[in-house]
């Protein structure tokens, strides 16, 4: 999995992933802000982390490290969280420093393809 702007899903605490659902309601201008709710599902799920005999590979932007998307205790229990993911047996994680001098293409997403 690579993400060039957020911590992705499977690695974010509640906190950290109510701000980023919080975010997308205000930006889509939803009637209702479940965000606090979804991000504890989000949590909840990604659980498997944890779980023997699955293998995660984790690649991010150094960026996404420093977009505040949530309050400080928040960002700083993300990154607690991130140095401990990162030292389970299955998870490996990856960070592209923001120094990186040469690249051979530039930092983005893949949407996702519709099937037909």
């Amino acid at each position: 999995m690579y993400s060039s702007s957020l911590v992705p899903g499977l690695l974010q605490t509640e906190g950290y992933a109510a701000g980023v659902l919080g975010i997308s309601d205000r930006f889509r201008d939803l009637p209702v802000d479940d965000s606090k709710q979804a991000a504890r599902a989000r949590v909840t799920r990604s659980g498997v982390v944890h779980e023997q005999g699955h293998r995660f590979v984790l690649v991010v932007e150094e960026s996404a490290l420093y977009y505040r998307v949530a309050d400080e205790d928040s960002m700083a229990a993300r990154l607690g969280y991130l140095l401990a993911a990162g030292a389970l047996p299955q998870v490996s994680l990856g960070v592209i420093p923001s120094a990186v001098r040469v690249r051979t293409q530039w930092p983005r997403e893949k949407g996702r393809r519709r099937r037909r």
